[in-house]
């Protein structure tokens, strides 16, 4: 048995083995508060002790989720919100699925989930630092800060199934409780199924197939003055690349949309794997001062095989760049890095405060390039400053701001700040150019660059007009982008590389004013997001965005037989005009401007129904109702098509005994 399998089953044997051990009822007092954050959990009163619990006649269930609680890293960090209960709401259960469903269709993927991704709108990187920079999968890998800490009056485990048409599907699944008062742990998992879409040969014929979990901790100390916090994480993420249909694009475009349509690219395969140990630590000496301790430790492997053949189009690179006779088609990029950060921080009840330093240490490891022969850098030391603060002196009142800044100026700061009738936010960040952009070798690929640190300036801010029918927030978003770096697709010569980094040399600047209103009549409701982008003429090939992005819904709201089922109904639409959408290069694992695929504008229906009985929700999908009564549907990126007309389905289950 392999070492890391061992490990597992270790770590899985003890939390059955604490989980056993900490029923005790004396360990299920309520303890009021994680590190002096209040909570306040409606349960039935218990009395009794030395271990025995007596209950009212009357009490019907003990534990749900006003006894089950959480609350992120962040807040326990800065006792900046209170413990919330495990939601239970039904309201857009349906959106679980979808990543780009979910993101209000702000991000495009290769028409299938699991499959490459980006935000249509630009994003600059989170990582101001040393980054490989092959972004397409990070919506897959989980963020630290996303895991929810609980606090337990019992144990507490759910689960979801989705089982998606065309042979997709999603199965989650949680675990948690607290071993003693100060002391809880537990562990997520997610794992992603999906079928083939074209040439699909069997069910479980996987176009991509991503599985991912994480265990979690909290301790506090019996005096709350000493607080730990740590979660291990890995996603293990696999497509099959097929490079999109090989068509020509015409007038109508049914071949696009056949079942057996043929593929530009035949037997390639790319893995996106990541493992993150984080663990955070702080030792109060009064509330005003706290000492603090920030570990991170990272493994993250993309690798990309591909076995040459005579089937693939010409319009990659299917000829090796440098002849590697008897080496396997693998070309693969590792990033290994460990941060360590120091600090004060302290809070008050209306703000907050964090100082501190942070070191990285960072390692890049290519397949085939020899950093050192090159001249490039690719391990090294890292310093940042670090601050981060907060002011909310009332209810509806708040400013929240954080900053890193590094040497060469490199930097990121944003704050926000919330009104009752305003919402303001502002961003400067200028980041190292990732490995990807600066110097690559690869099986088909090569180039070494010198391009200028990017940077971007971001000003946003909308009114927020809320009666007890209408809510109506017009806004604007702009965009200062410099040194914008994009790879481009260059003329095709033959034996040379199409697909290169390019640096623009002129701003990129972004106008776009946006809209969010609601409606609500009785039961039903109504709800309108509309955003317009201008961009400047120079920068439109390396930053095409759409003009016009367009969801609307229409939903039913309502209890039935005497309040026992909850039900949420409706229709949703999507439309964003035609735009020069970027294409995917699966070899380099990047999004490339290209000039001669135009993604048209297209109406996406969708409708879909949440139920809720008792402790169990559920949900029907159906997807793009329009491509029903037509032979072709619409283009995710180009020559890839979006989902056709299928039907979803999916259920959750909580468990708090």
């Amino acid at each position: 048995m392999k070492k890391r399998n061992y490990i597992c089953l270790l770590i899985v044997f003890n939390l059955i083995t604490l989980s056993v051990w900490a029923q005790d009822p004396v360990r299920q007092r309520d303890l009021g508060k994680m590190g002096g954050i209040q909570s306040r959990p409606n349960r039935a009163e218990s009395k009794g002790g030395n271990g025995s619990s007596i209950l009212d006649d009357s009490t019907k269930q003990l534990y749900g989720p006003s006894t089950t609680r959480y609350i992120f890293e962040k807040n326990i960090k800065y006792q900046t919100d209170t413990l919330k209960s495990v939601d239970t709401t039904l309201v857009d259960f349906h959106l679980i699925f979808d990543p780009v469903e979910r993101s209000g269709y702000m991000l495009h993927d290769l028409g299938n989930i699991g499959t490459a991704m980006e935000p249509i709108f630009f994003k600059s990187p989170e990582m101001i630092g040393s980054r490989i920079g092959v972004d397409a999968y990070n919506a897959y890998f989980i963020n630290p800060d996303s895991i929810k800490f609980y606090n337990t009056l019992s144990p507490y485990s759910w689960f979801t199934v989705v089982w998606g048409g065309s042979g997709r599907s999603l199965t989650q699944a949680g675990y948690t409780r607290n071993v003693s008062e100060r002391w809880n742990i537990g562990g997520d998992f997610k794992g992603y199924y999906v079928d083939k879409q074209f040439q699909r040969e069997r069910r479980g014929d996987r176009n991509a197939e991503s599985i991912s979990y994480d265990f979690y901790t909290w301790y506090l100390s019996k005096d709350f003055n000493y607080k730990l916090v740590a979660s291990l994480s890995r996603t293990n993420h696999q497509v099959n690349e097929f490079g999109g249909i090989d068509a020509e694009f015409t007038d109508p475009i049914a071949d696009f949309f056949s079942q057996t349509a043929g593929l530009r690219l035949n037997t390639a395969e790319s893995n996106a794997y990541k493992n993150r140990l984080h663990a955070y630590q702080s030792y109060r000496l009064n509330p005003l001062l706290n000492i603090f301790h920030g570990l991170e430790w990272g493994k993250q492997i993309h690798r990309i095989s591909i076995t040459p053949s005579s089937e693939n189009s010409a319009t990659f690179d299917v000829a090796p760049f440098i002849d590697r006779s008897g080496s396997d088609a693998i070309d693969q990029t590792r990033l290994y890095d460990i941060s360590n950060s120091i600090g004060i921080e302290g809070h008050q009840k209306r703000w907050y405060y964090s100082v501190g330093y942070m070191h990285r240490w960072y390692h890049i490891d290519y397949k085939w390039l020899n950093a050192d022969s090159l001249g490039i850098q690719n391990k090294g030391n890292e310093s940042y400053a670090l601050i981060e603060g907060g002011w909310k002196p009332a209810e509806k009142i708040a400013l929240d701001f954080s900053g890193q800044l590094m040497e060469n100026g490199r930097h990121k700061f944003d704050a926000e700040l919330k009104l009752p009738l305003l919402e303001v936010s502002f961003a400067s960040v200028k980041w190292k150019p990732s490995y990807m952009q600066t110097a690559y070798l690869g099986f088909y690929d090569y180039w070494i660059k010198s391009f200028d640190d990017p940077s971007e300036l971001s000003l946003s801010g909308n009114l927020k007009i809320k009666t007890d029918h209408i809510f109506f927030a017009p806004g604007v978003q702009l965009q200062r982008i410099n040194h914008l770096i994009y790879f481009n697709e260059e003329v095709a010569v033959p034996g040379e590389q199409t697909i290169i980094p390019k640096q623009l040399t002129d701003d990129a600047l972004v106008f776009a004013p946006f809209v969010k209103t609601s409606y609500s009549f009785g039961k039903w409701k109504t709800s309108v997001q509309l955003r317009y982008t201008e961009i400047n003429s120079e920068a439109i090939y390396a930053l095409p965005l759409p003009k016009w992005h367009f969801n609307g819904k229409i939903e039913l709201h309502n209890l039935y037989f005497n309040n026992n089922l909850e039900l949420q109904t409706g229709l949703m639409v999507h439309w964003k005009s035609d735009y020069l959408a970027r294409g995917w290069d699966p070899l380099i694992q990047q999004f490339y401007s290209q000039n001669d695929f135009m993604i048209n504008d297209y109406w996406l229906f969708g409708a879909f129904a949440n139920i809720k009985l008792k402790r169990g929700l559920i949900f029907v999908k159906m997807n793009n109702l329009r491509q029903l009564m037509n032979t072709t549907g619409y283009f995710a990126t180009p020559y890839y098509p979006g989902v056709g007309s299928v039907l979803d389905f999916g259920f959750k289950f909580n468990f708090y005994d």
